[in-house]
């Protein structure tokens, strides 16, 4: 499988747009973790600029990531499963189609509550 992995990495944008976008993704929940255990509380310049890189990074998964895993997912993930059907190209379409949902259900409604808190902070100054 290594093989048609790294033939598919070379040949298709799609897939290195994909898991770079779930890259970002990845780095900014790490960030999200990480500032949660910080010593000093975050003020409201931090947890502003907290919100809007989190939007961001929402914004670009669903730009490039949802349109990105839909194409590698019907392009490239499902021709080789229905030609070749091994558990890792089942695994992987799984977790393709996992991802693009979630995509769906979880970050396009988070980044409408985001964006109304970041709305909500510049018209205010707080956004509890």
């Amino acid at each position: 499988e290594h093989a048609t992995l790294a033939e598919w990495f070379s040949q298709h944008r799609a897939l290195r747009l994909w898991l770079f976008s779930a890259l970002a993704t990845n780095a900014n929940e790490s960030l999200i973790v990480l500032q949660n255990f910080m010593v000093d509380p975050l003020t409201e310049h931090r947890r502003l600029f907290q919100m809007c890189l989190a939007f961001g990074v929402m914004m670009q998964s669903l730009a490039i990531g949802l349109p990105c895993g839909g194409y590698v997912l019907v392009v490239v993930v499902l021709p080789e499963l229905h030609t070749r059907r091994s558990p890792s190209m089942m695994a992987m379409a799984v977790g393709i189609l996992a991802q693009v949902v979630a995509q769906l259900l979880v970050q396009l409604v988070d980044s409408i509550k985001v964006a109304g808190k970041i709305r909500l902070t510049l018209t205010k100054g707080s956004p509890d």
